[in-house]
């Protein structure tokens, strides 16, 4: 629902998961830009991406639409961690002190 906690999902060096990945027989995390990772089996089949927001501290899943955030910044939710109501890429505009 977005809103309520169903799992940990880990990203580790190496583009290794853990936690509830394994469960869903997600075994990889791609970087395919500074706003998306593609997670998939390790063979390029069971692919989700996720798209974050410009300040990479929450997402949405996009062929399923689910949302999460990033634990340990202060957020509680996908919400308060401003994660996207879109699956387009964010068109984040940074000035030179790196601020959004």
């Amino acid at each position: 629902d977005g809103h309520t906690k169903n799992g940990e999902f880990i990203l580790r060096a190496g583009r290794i998961v853990a936690g509830q990945f394994e469960k869903w027989d997600i075994r990889r995390w791609i970087v395919n830009g500074p706003y998306e990772i593609f997670l998939d089996d390790g063979a390029g089949d069971n692919v989700h991406r996720l798209i974050f927001n410009c300040d990479r501290t929450g997402f949405i899943v996009d062929d399923l639409g689910q949302k999460g955030y990033v634990e340990g910044r202060g957020f509680q939710s996908p919400d308060s961690a401003g994660a996207p109501s879109s699956v387009a890429i964010p068109d984040c505009v940074y000035d030179s002190s790196g601020a959004a």
